[in-house]
């Protein structure tokens, strides 16, 4: 039988790690035997244990062991770290966000796909739920609409916030999430890995989760800042795990098509609609990530401590 764990980063976020834990302990239950969920991991970033209370009042709820641990370096790739390291002899991790909640169905459709399909990775949708009623123009635009694909169909990428992996990819290395990315990136480049390596990234259209948008992310700079670093992330990656003159070539000029298309919407979006002033900015922003990520000195791993010793 298959055991599945799940791994939880939070940090300042009491109110989101409630409602996220209060739907784990809703999650339905296997339908046949094959598998079981044995551990769920909570791993508080703040540096102290802000968090155990909420953790501990949820204990009757989970079903399964609720493992807490508090993690005192400030970042997400530490954080990711710490909690593949308490999953114990899990076959299946699964990731989820603080700012997020499962589905009943979630975990039995990532694990249903992953198996039915062979897969390394399975990932899945996350819809967007926004706390207060948002400007007109953050609708219009879709800004956090994510794409959606045919189920069981084979993709070349995923995130932490929805995401199920076979355990072994996570064991490979000592840390399997960068701590380069500490700001942020970590699972991109984790899933890049995997998927130079061979790996099987398998997308599940029924393994729904919603995420809380709150006010502060329904700001123009907020969005337009989201999209250079993501941009920035992706050529951090290249840098780093498929470097070549051509390819940084051919990313260089993708990242300045990108920005020049950006200035054209953002121009017309200046006469037009703040939503297509902002889609062209966020376009911009995206191309400049992409040349700013080609820099000459792309971040690498701190060498390991057996290295040093």
């Amino acid at each position: 039988m298959l055991s599945v764990a799940i791994c939880i980063a939070t940090c300042e976020r009491p109110d989101g790690l409630r409602a996220l834990l209060r739907s784990i302990g809703g999650l339905e239950a296997p339908p046949r035997a094959g598998w079981s969920l044995s551990r769920v991991v909570v791993v508080d970033n703040r540096g102290t244990d802000s968090a155990r209370q909420i953790v501990d009042e949820a204990r009757p709820r989970i079903g399964c062991d609720l493992h807490y641990v508090v993690e005192p370096r400030r970042g997400i790739p530490f954080a990711r770290n710490t909690a593949v390291s308490a999953v114990g002899g899990a076959d299946l991790v699964a990731f989820i966000d603080d700012d997020e909640v499962a589905t009943p169905e979630w975990i039995r459709e990532l694990v249903d796909a992953l198996v039915s399909t062979d897969a390394d990775v399975v990932t899945g949708p996350v819809i967007p739920e926004f706390a207060h009623a948002p400007p007109a123009w953050v609708r219009e635009g879709g800004f956090f609409e994510r794409p959606r694909h045919r189920d069981r169909a084979r993709i070349d990428y995923a995130r932490t916030s929805n995401v199920i992996v076979r355990a072994r990819w996570l064991r490979e290395t000592p840390q399997p999430f960068s701590p380069c990315y500490v700001g942020g990136g970590e699972d991109t480049q984790f899933f890049e890995r995997v998927r130079i390596a061979g790996g099987a990234i398998v997308w599940s259209d029924r393994a729904v989760v919603v995420e809380r948008i709150g006010p502060e992310r329904t700001r123009a700079a907020w969005i337009v800042r989201r999209s250079f670093r993501r941009g920035q992330i992706l050529s951090k990656c290249l840098r780093q795990l498929e470097d070549s003159p051509w390819r940084r070539a051919k990313r260089l000029v993708h990242g300045c098509l990108r920005v020049s298309r950006g200035i054209c919407i953002a121009a017309w979006g200046l006469v037009v609609s703040t939503r297509l002033l902002v889609s062209g900015l966020r376009e911009m922003a995206f191309g400049a990530g992409l040349i700013a990520g080609l820099g000459p000195r792309p971040c690498l791993d701190p060498e390991p401590q057996e290295a040093r010793s």
